[in-house]
């Protein structure tokens, strides 16, 4: 009779733990219900404990989805049978309900200070705050990002007016601030409800300034440093090419990080351009051509760059020396060669460039040179070339005087010469830097003499 009885109840379990299968089976206990989406296979990466109050303890296992990353890393929930849901009303200033939406809470009969312990523990391993929050809220993060773009107002940059021959070089137009979801705040308050199934909270905004504002934008366009040449004394045609060389240059910006060229600013040196002929150097000779004098602009750009500190990219040295700079700081520009200078400040470079008939300048804006640094050009003649007189015939055009002999030009010695730039901090000495060695050729005098 007994083994009959053990028989009926082993049946009996039999058919108990078939019922249970099966209802796990349709149940589909193990998965988590997060809208349709099934979590792959899960492992343990860890634990930690929550307490609340003396003898009470709760442990919560740490698991990932196994080969599932997002940007936040890997996404992280828990392990559960079950997750207890929260309401949680999202309200607009005055009070009315803007949006509502339910949350899968993946750590169920948990207390108010446990859950704000798991949003601490995730903030620690590197979370955003509202990336914890939403390891806790499955989808909090997702909304409040998407109410992010929805609240996000674009600001407006001040813009520098720049004008080259004003007293005042700049005016700013007015920036306009932006806005934003304050974020921060709404983390805050539903950090402090974590425990509630129903919650409601007003969405808050923060206005914040752009990057450029007025304030800023006039830290940027300072004087950097300036350089002159003179030639009031030079032809009508020269002093033509000057000006309007420098009339293209004036209120030019070179924006940062990019190499200014004087050939493509200036452009072809033509005379449907308006370029007239005038002396140039040639072969260490001087002889007519279209745009002479071009060369003085060039020439007082390059030392406007030194001095305020702007890497020059690419210089050409003249064939002789030139009267209104030292040797080894010039710069020749022709068809087929360039000056280029590379803006490495951050920031945009202003230039103004003004030509008045007797002397030009050309000065650089923009963020200004350290504080307590001066920069100084030098210039070292290693070797004196003596120059020579070229002796031609009067062919009727030259009225020799009494002496027999009439001189049409000087000529000029040709010179070796160094260029170094010298930087001074207060005043000390701190850094010499050699950057050019130059050989000169000597030009030659002409002197007519008398056909007898």
């Amino acid at each position: 009779m007994l083994g009959g009885e053990t028989m009926t109840f082993r049946r009996y379990l039999f058919w108990v733990n078939i019922f249970f299968a099966v209802v796990m089976i349709f149940c589909g206990v193990g998965t988590a219900d997060t809208g349709g989406y099934r979590h792959r296979p899960l492992r343990e990466v860890g634990s930690f404990a929550t307490n609340e109050g003396e003898g009470q303890s709760d442990f919560c296992a740490l698991v990932v989805n196994d080969g599932e990353r997002s940007e936040f890393g890997a996404s992280v929930s828990v392990c559960s049978p079950a997750f207890s849901r929260v309401r949680i009303e999202y309200a607009i200033e005055g009070g009315a309900a803007f949006y509502t939406a339910e949350y899968a809470c993946n750590y169920p009969k948990i207390t108010g200070t446990e859950g704000r312990r798991i949003v601490g523990h995730f903030i620690k391993l590197g979370y955003s705050e509202t990336c914890a929050i939403g390891e806790l809220y499955r989808g909090y993060a997702e909304d409040i990002e998407r109410l992010e773009r929805l609240f996000f107002r674009a600001g407006r940059d001040s813009e520098a007016i720049f004008s080259p021959d004003a007293k005042e070089k700049f005016a700013y137009t007015e920036a306009c601030n932006g806005q934003r979801l304050d974020t921060s705040a709404l983390n805050r308050a539903v950090r402090g409800e974590i425990g509630k199934t129903e919650m409601k909270f007003l969405l808050k905004t923060q206005a914040f300034e752009p990057e450029n504002t007025p304030k800023e934008l006039a830290k940027r366009t300072k004087y950097r440093a300036g350089f002159s040449t003179g030639y009031e004394y030079s032809k009508a045609e020269r002093k033509a090419n000057i000006a309007l060389a420098a009339s293209l240059l004036n209120g030019v910006v070179v924006p940062a990080d990019e190499v200014f060229s004087f050939n493509k600013t200036v452009g072809r040196r033509t005379e449907e351009r308006g370029f007239k002929s005038a002396p140039i150097i040639s072969k260490g000779k001087l002889v007519d051509g279209i745009g002479g004098g071009v060369c003085q602009v060039s020439t007082t750009l390059y030392n406007a760059a030194l001095y305020a500190d702007i890497p020059i990219v690419a210089a050409k040295q003249h064939s002789a020396m030139v009267s209104y700079v030292q040797p080894s700081f010039d710069a020749m520009v022709s068809q087929y060669n360039d000056l280029r200078c590379k803006n490495n400040t951050g920031f945009p470079l202003y230039i103004a460039a003004n030509a008045d008939g007797k002397r030009l300048k050309i000065s650089f804006y923009g963020m200004p040179i350290e504080k307590g640094l001066t920069v100084k050009l030098r210039s070292e003649v290693k070797e004196i070339v003596g120059c020579t007189d070229s002796v031609i015939e009067n062919d009727g055009s030259y009225e020799i005087p009494e002496e027999g002999f009439l001189r049409i030009s000087n000529g000029s010695n040709g010179c070796t010469s160094e260029g170094f730039v010298d930087y001074y901090m207060d005043g000390a000495l701190v850094k010499s830097v050699k950057i050019r060695e130059d050989r000169y050729q000597p030009m030659s005098g002409i002197v007519v003499k008398p056909t007898f």
